[in-house]
């Protein structure tokens, strides 16, 4: 990964919500949801795309299906012409011990295997994580861990939000579907407030064990933060965690779990809105990025110089972590540049940072996408009214293919008003 470069003048410039001219772009629905009555297709696609090995888009719905509990679909590029398949719907199975309601992106191992989380369904209704592998020409689906199996209180977690990772997720490294996985729910654990949860399968795969490597609040004041809804592997398979909440000011915090003989250890490394009216960033959110010099780069829904979110590092140092505001989102009319960054930042070919905005831009503040290399660049601008032909509401991660077009999807608008995949050319 080639880390983006700052100079002293464009962090000034972009911390008071500096915006250069918008680079120009293409701009391309490959899929509008929900063309037929019901939307067995899906709907409301708000969890960013995973771009498989094999050139293939992945995504899911958290509405939408036979059922109406979501879907999973998938994209392929057949020359240019995107045909679109849906290629499981949740609740399929009695009292949606499958799943339901499936959150963020998916993950893919080696063989082509997904896996993904659902926020309700399964034993419990608490959440589960899944698998869809692909078999005899079909895709089969397996419940890997079904959260809060008649546990009062659900001290394993419920409602998973987060992407799973694993050891090495950060640098790109494929997962090898036998090694464990990490997530995070927004709830439960032993304090209520959520937990990261490690799952691990046995040694000939058949089952797979769950075990919370951290609770949050469990420390009594929340100071380590609550609600997580970011996580990230390392390496050396220490995570990286964004709260939205708790800490210092109850704006959330970033926080770092190191294993060590079997046990995790949790070390606060920032609490947010430590400075005047929150200027460093409220509830952070999203995975984080790490660069190839250990430092961290993620975003904050609200806070910064204009109340509309930042992006922010964490560089290492020898007193621990540094944090810098390096951008503020601005949605006044002279820097209608976007709002709420709700999932984090990832890089282009060249280093820059690529993401989205919730909120905010001249098109009724229906959010943006930009690219950030010390000014920040507009790549497209999306519509606030639900009619929008190109969407609203951006999610998820950008994703690129080898040209360096970028592919994401809208909780909403599109031809049908229930969400599309989208892709922007530079």
């Amino acid at each position: 990964m080639r880390r983006f470069f700052l100079t002293a003048a464009a962090v000034a410039c972009c911390a008071v919500g500096g915006l250069s001219s918008a680079r120009a772009a293409s701009f391309d629905i490959l899929y509008s949801f929900c063309p037929q009555s019901g939307c067995i297709d899906g709907n409301l696609p708000a969890g960013g795309l995973l771009k498989s090995a094999s050139g293939k888009l992945y995504g899911m719905t958290i509405d939408g299906g036979a059922q109406n509990v979501g879907t999973v679909f998938a994209l392929t590029d057949n020359a240019g012409a995107w045909s679109f398949e849906t290629i499981y719907t949740f609740c399929s199975k009695a009292n949606c011990a499958d799943g339901a309601d499936p959150r963020n992106a998916l993950i893919e191992d080696t063989k082509g295997n997904l896996y993904g989380v659902t926020a309700h369904g399964g034993t419990a209704n608490s959440g589960t994580v899944f698998r869809l592998s692909h078999k005899r020409g079909k895709w089969v689906q397996s419940v890997l861990y079904s959260f809060c199996p008649q546990q009062s209180g659900c001290p394993d977690g419920n409602y998973p939000l987060t992407r799973l990772t694993y050891r090495g997720a950060a640098a790109g490294t494929p997962y090898d579907g036998k090694t464990p996985m990490f997530g995070a729910t927004m709830l439960g654990g032993s304090a209520g407030d959520g937990a990261v949860f490690e799952l691990k399968p046995t040694r000939r795969g058949a089952r797979w064990i769950e075990s919370v490597a951290y609770s949050f609040c469990g420390e009594g004041d929340c100071a380590n933060g609550s609600s997580p809804n970011g996580l990230v592997a390392d390496t050396a398979g220490n995570l990286f965690g964004t709260a939205g909440k708790g800490g210092d000011a109850n704006a959330g915090t970033v926080v770092e779990l190191t294993p060590a003989h079997a046990k995790w250890t949790a070390t606060r490394l920032y609490s947010f809105c430590s400075l005047t009216d929150c200027k460093d960033g409220n509830g952070p959110s999203g995975p984080l990025l790490i660069d190839e010099q250990g430092e961290l780069i993620g975003t904050a829904a609200a806070g910064g110089l204009k109340n509309s979110g930042t992006i922010f590092t964490l560089a290492p140092g020898e007193a621990g972590y540094v944090q810098s505001t390096v951008y503020s989102f601005c949605i006044d009319r002279r820097c209608n540049d976007g709002a709420a960054p709700l999932d984090g930042v990832t890089t282009d070919a060249s280093g820059a940072l690529v993401g989205f905005a919730s909120a905010g831009g001249t098109n009724g503040h229906g959010g943006t996408a930009f690219r950030f290399d010390g000014t920040l660049g507009l790549l497209h601008q999306f519509c606030e009214i639900t009619t929008c032909p190109d969407g609203r509401i951006p999610r998820g991660l950008p994703v690129f293919d080898a040209a360096g077009s970028i592919f994401g999807v809208t909780a909403g608008g599109g031809a049908h008003y229930q969400g599309e995949v989208f892709r922007i050319t530079p």
